[in-house]
């Protein structure tokens, strides 16, 4: 449940779109390693919501869960059509994380008061582990 398998998961899904992914905030880029195209209007943040598993008294680890929440943002002022894309788009996300094991906790959202100028959806996912 590494930043690097959550990366590859979005990387994966979002590259083809032209959309990138970072860990906690948005990261200035100019060019894509691979000279691909980069859409500006959208990206997506990630972040970890709570960590893996415990040790107890008894010194027995309990199943543990890793939960993050994956943000897509967009720009505000799309038409209706750019906006059932971007909802597509979260889509795709969701089945590239139940693809890959993780299991979706809360499906699509919007973000509300978003202040940065741009409005945004949000969903839940988790890995079990020890």
């Amino acid at each position: 449940m590494s930043l690097k398998e959550i990366q590859k998961i979005l990387d994966t899904c979002l590259l083809p779109h032209g959309i990138l992914s970072h860990p906690l905030r948005r990261a200035d880029v100019d060019v894509r390693a691979d000279g691909g195209v980069i859409d500006y209007g959208k990206y997506v943040i990630y972040r970890r919501v709570t960590s893996g598993g415990r040790v107890y008294g008894d010194g027995k680890k309990q199943l543990g869960i890793t939960t993050y929440d994956v943000n897509l943002y967009y720009a505000k002022g799309l038409d209706d059509a750019e906006i059932i894309r971007v909802s597509e788009i979260m889509l795709e996300i969701e089945k590239a994380f139940t693809a890959a094991g993780w299991y979706i906790l809360n499906g699509q959202n919007d973000l509300y008061d978003v202040e940065i100028g741009q409005n945004g959806l949000n969903i839940e996912v988790a890995k079990l582990g020890g």
